[in-house]
């Protein structure tokens, strides 16, 4: 039976002759994912023999990998501004450069009372959520014309407890609602954007 590190060990030669980027990590993560535990704590479970329906898991998961799938995909989950969000094919990737989009949005907001936020696009719902979750002050409205983002969205804000502060609507800008009679103190959207060779690699970060 393969033990921990000798799993790691052979999954990561298969992501690096697949040319994936930093394919330790990403063999560490995939394997702490599966055994529910901290990638730093693999260390401690070397020696530990998996379990069968372990490595036939492990061995999907590196497949898909090394196709190029993107890892949050694959394990359904990541994080952002220190909270943790699930995320599908539904959905973008969050990036860590748009913490300085919310970070910005709080420094801006954190004294005023009653704030309305618009969240344009909210696809998995992390700037609103981040937002909700360290402005307890803002009324937030998350539209998104994906019904399936959307509710990636919602079970996000249930998750984190700010369900309550955030409005979502299945909704376009094209609809009207920019035009209605509602005002924001803030409008926030942060719109895909994919470099060529993200494309060509399929990953799917916004």
């Amino acid at each position: 039976m393969l033990t921990v590190l000798e799993s790691i060990k052979l999954s990561t030669e298969y992501l690096q002759k697949k040319g994936i980027e930093s394919p330790r990590i990403n063999a560490e993560l995939l394997l702490a994912n599966i055994l529910n535990c901290k990638r730093l704590d693999l260390y401690l479970k070397f020696d530990q023999p998996l379990k069968e329906g372990e490595i036939n898991l492990y061995r999907e998961f590196i497949s898909r990998r090394g196709k190029f799938e993107p890892l949050q995909y694959i394990t359904g989950t990541v994080e952002f501004f220190g909270l943790e969000f699930k995320v599908n094919k539904s959905v973008l990737i969050p990036r860590p450069e748009t913490e300085i989009l919310v970070e910005t949005i709080i420094d801006s907001a954190e004294k005023k009372e009653n704030i309305d936020i618009l969240d344009i696009g909210t696809g998995s719902g992390n700037i609103a959520i981040a937002v909700a979750k360290n402005l307890p002050n803002s009324k937030i409205c998350a539209i998104d014309n994906n019904s399936e983002a959307l509710q990636i969205a919602k079970d996000n804000a249930k998750l984190n407890s700010v369900e309550d502060r955030i409005e979502f609507m299945n909704d376009s800008i094209l609809n009207g609602i920019i035009r209605s009679a509602k005002k924001y103190d803030i409008i926030v959207s942060n719109p895909p954007y994919v470099s060529i060779q993200e494309k060509t690699e399929g990953n799917r970060f916004g």
